[in-house]
């Protein structure tokens, strides 16, 4: 599998989310949405994003919404080598199927941490939304915080223009990025734990 960046975005959408999702679109950047299997969890979620993105041949930007971004920030610590980026959009590390907040300082990719700026309420992990949402971008090492104007959450779905545009640059200044150093993948990554893999 190569390691280079590519445009290529995986929407990741849980099969018992809410009905109505609406993934954000980017234009110019392809895209492909896999469904992520109903009642399982956080591994079992991530395994089958890996499988979809092996698929693929190449490494993705990985889009999620909502909880799904667990499932993100758990695919980019345990296969960081099929992930170019992780765009996450209202997103909190502590979610019904677990809490990815220790793996957070592991991510070794950039990510968009995307938020409407009026808040939500409490979200699963006691938070509000714009509060976990910082923590995801600030506990990420190249992680990018936007608070999206204007907007009630979820921002894609109340700002859909304004949330497209900015995976849109963010994609084309990772891709650029890449294309000036290709991406080295270490030969351990270490773990939350201290381990290595």
């Amino acid at each position: 599998m190569e390691t280079r960046r590519t445009g290529i975005v995986l929407r990741l959408h849980s099969a018992d989310a809410a009905q109505g999702w609406t993934p954000p679109e980017a234009r110019e950047v392809p895209s492909r949405t896999v469904v992520l299997p109903e009642g399982a969890g956080l591994d079992e979620r991530a395994a089958t994003a890996a499988a979809t993105i092996e698929e693929l041949g190449t490494p993705a930007h990985v889009l999620a919404t909502g909880e799904d971004g667990a499932v993100a920030v758990r695919l980019a610590t345990t296969r960081p080598e099929l992930v170019a980026s992780l765009l996450l959009a209202d997103c909190d590390p502590v979610t019904r199927w677990g809490d990815v907040t220790p793996e957070l300082p592991v991510v070794a990719v950039p990510a968009l941490v995307l938020c409407a700026a009026r808040d939500g309420g409490t979200g699963p992990g006691g938070t509000s939304g714009i509060a976990a949402s910082q923590r995801l971008a600030g506990e990420i090492d190249n992680g990018v915080f936007v608070l999206i104007d204007h907007a009630d959450p979820p921002a894609h779905a109340t700002r859909p223009l304004s949330v497209g545009a900015w995976i849109g640059s963010f994609v084309a200044i990772v891709n650029g990025l890449a294309a000036l150093a290709p991406r080295v993948v270490p030969a351990s990554v270490p773990t939350p734990h201290g381990e290595e893999q």
